[in-house]
């Protein structure tokens, strides 16, 4: 057997930090050509350069015969029936070389025997890159201590040693010092003589339990290695935490020195939440991965369920993400990848949950809603972020996303099923042209039932199904401009029973109120009421779901029309998109000679000026502000304004209820207004009175 003294002074330079990996010798052994193959292009990337492999034990025993390595990377299934194990036997009798044992087996079958064989190291296939440098780093420097001991030269053995970064100690049999090298007299603020012949005790904390410590010289004793964290104390008497390894030297099968190598434990750590975050996010967008995703959505609920708060998920699935891969390739669909996971985390909060789900698919989790009505305003919020251009190898692309949202409680309590609802929801809207959202269809139908059930009580008890009217002023004059049927009565401002924008998306609910107007025209408005509408001014609130799912809205159009009446569609700004890009024959059959559109939610005005001048535009509708408002807002309201009146049209200010708020608008006299300043809801008949005057 050669004495380890015997090996190249390529050793001397492992003592140094960080290690020389170009002169780093290893030995690959592995009965499959292809992991071979694979094994020798992993080394070379992570720098080293003298690689050698073998296929057979054969092979291999020549090649340790001509050359010596510094550590072997062994697989415990050879073929032909030998067992790597038993190989590496021969292999230390023979050459003392370390071994790192490859495996593709289960943990549970191949651990007891490595623990018996005294080995190095053992990694899983498929290999990871960085613990495979890290162990074979670890497993030379280990090497570097056990050759210095059983080493004739101990002057250069004790250079080897007091030029490492790490710490490192040798204690003979009754657990007495030998030796201290530099780094761990600098670690614990010790001088060489201070150490010399004291029991090793006098550097571990008193915090460390005493039979923690009587286990760590059991392992030793039984199984030759032991290392995990321990707390050492200086000479000061400060505490540090650090990670040790010790390994025990036998002579003659007695136990008779222990090498000790210890590391800043912050610097371990700081690997170990690498190698974490490796196995848990997506190496593309660094977002989390689908187990991980899952396992957190898992939590979600368990807070969900104490709390009683909500969780939606987010299921997107990008729309035009082929004509990019197609037409500039793979790598270009990984930026765009980048860009729209960089996008997800600026559009929400950084406790929200974002994963990369596979391919082009993203997930969110938001797990502390109060009512249903806030995953609407997170989704118009992704919708508006995903479905800006990207630019590409000077090319301008548009991508956007098909966004599938599912609800706790209301789609289910497993994270498998609120998923699964989301994707399918995802592919509804996405079947519907894209570039949109869709609620599950349980959760609509949920949510729009509540709201059906208060709507039929307050009517019952408040109003009687009485069509009632809401009066729209001009600003400064304070006459009547338009009115404005309430077709939702018993809607009530927030909470969970007031009929939320997800409910919008179903057309038979428009159907239903506007059945209701169209069965007051018909059959209910007196002879004064006839009278007065040839020239009279309808505001209608409508959805795109209203415009492309139904009869009845165009229906109640056609009477509006053959009445002479002059009709304002309100529609948001969300909605007027979905059909501008993707239902262009529905607003078509919207342009008629006696209809003009206010567009809601219209703080951008200026974004989509083009589209906008192509269609009859009488007003935009933005919020009013009260006087507690901050300067910024007042600010975009202003600039709002400003927009609309250089593009020739009116601003409608919602929700008004002070006075001072009119004064401050500025050249507000085409403008107009609505809320409780301009009246309360009035009957059919109290119209009329006023019309009349």
């Amino acid at each position: 057997m050669k004495s380890p003294t015997d090996f190249p002074d390529s050793y001397v330079q492992y003592g140094q930090m960080p290690l020389q990996k170009d002169s780093v010798r290893i030995l690959v052994v592995d009965d499959d050509p292809s992991f071979l193959q694979l094994s020798l292009r992993l080394l070379e990337s992570l720098g080293y350069r003298e690689v050698v492999s073998a296929q057979t034990s054969e092979d291999a025993l020549e090649e340790l015969a001509r050359h010596p390595f510094d550590v072997v990377l062994l697989d415990i299934e050879l073929g032909q029936g030998i067992d790597g194990i038993q190989f590496s036997e021969t292999i230390t009798e023979s050459y003392g070389t370390p071994i790192i044992f490859l495996t593709a087996g289960a943990e549970e079958q191949i651990a007891p025997r490595i623990d018996r064989n005294s080995t190095m190291g053992l990694l899983f296939k498929p290999i990871n890159s960085t613990e495979l440098d890290i162990l074979i780093s670890t497993t030379l420097r280990g090497r570097r201590a056990e050759l210095a001991l059983s080493g004739e030269k101990h002057s250069l053995i004790a250079r080897i040693f007091d030029s490492m970064v790490e710490g490192v100690f040798i204690l003979d049999a009754q657990r007495q010092f030998v030796y201290a090298n530099d780094s761990l007299l600098r670690m614990l603020d010790y001088q060489r003589s201070e150490l010399d012949g004291r029991f090793s005790n006098i550097i571990v904390s008193p915090r460390e339990n005493v039979r923690h410590y009587a286990r760590i010289w059991s392992a030793l004793k039984s199984r030759g290695r032991w290392e995990g964290a321990l707390s050492l104390r200086t000479r000061n008497g400060s505490d540090r935490n650090d990670w040790v390894s010790l390994t025990a030297v036998r002579q003659d099968g007695r136990l008779v020195n222990v090498v000790g190598l210890v590391l800043d434990a912050t610097e371990r750590k700081r690997h170990e939440e690498m190698l974490y975050f490796m196995a848990h996010h997506d190496p593309l967008t660094g977002l989390p991965n689908r187990k991980f995703f899952t396992d957190q959505l898992t939590r979600s609920l368990a807070r969900a369920r104490r709390t009683d708060h909500r969780v939606a998920v987010f299921f997107i699935d990008l729309d035009g993400f082929k004509e990019i891969n197609d037409s500039l390739g793979h790598a270009a669909g990984d930026d765009t990848l980048k860009i729209v996971a960089r996008r997800l985390r600026e559009s929400l909060r950084k406790t929200d949950v974002i994963g990369r789900y596979g391919g082009d698919e993203f997930v969110v989790v938001i797990d502390d809603l109060k009512d249903y009505e806030s995953s609407l305003k997170i989704a118009d919020k992704l919708l508006l972020s995903l479905n800006a251009d990207i630019q590409l190898r000077e090319r301008k692309f548009r991508v956007g996303a098909s966004i599938g949202i599912s609800l706790y409680p209301l789609d289910g309590d497993s994270s498998d099923l609120l998923i699964q609802m989301a994707d399918a929801a995802m592919y509804a809207a996405k079947r519907s042209g894209g570039f949109d959202y869709r609620f599950s269809d349980t959760a609509v139908e949920k949510i729009a039932a509540s709201w059906r059930r208060y709507r039929s009580e307050s009517d019952r008890t408040a109003r009687k199904r009485q069509l009632l009217f809401q009066l729209i002023r001009t600003i400064g004059s304070n006459r009547i401009f338009a009115v404005q049927p309430d077709l939702f009565p018993g809607e009530v401002p927030g909470g969970e029973d007031s009929m939320p924008s997800a409910v919008l998306d179903m057309p038979s609910v428009w159907s239903e109120a506007y059945w209701r107007l169209l069965v007051f025209l018909r059959e209910e408005a007196d002879e004064d009421w006839q009278t007065l509408l040839p020239g009279m001014r309808v505001h209608l609130r409508t959805a795109a779901a209203a415009v492309g799912g139904g009869e009845v809205l165009h229906e109640l159009l056609d009477e509006l029309h053959r009445r002479r009446v002059r009709v304002i569609l309100e529609m948001s700004e969300r909605d007027l998109e979905r059909l501008l890009n993707h239902n262009e024959p529905a607003l078509q059959s919207l342009f008629r000679e006696n209809i003009v559109f206010s567009i809601r939610e219209a703080t951008g005005v200026m974004i989509r000026i083009n589209d906008y001048m192509r269609l009859p535009v009488d007003s935009f509708v933005l919020p009013s502000l009260d006087a507690a408002s901050d300067s910024d807002q007042k600010m975009l309201m202003y600039m709002a304004q400003s927009n609309a009146h250089i593009l020739g049209r009116r601003v409608l200010f919602d929700s008004v209820s002070e006075s001072d708020f009119l004064r401050t608008v500025r050249g507000g006299g085409q403008d107009l207004y609505r809320g409780s300043l301009a009246g309360d809801l009035l009957s059919a008949s109290d119209v009329v009175q006023l019309l009349k005057k």
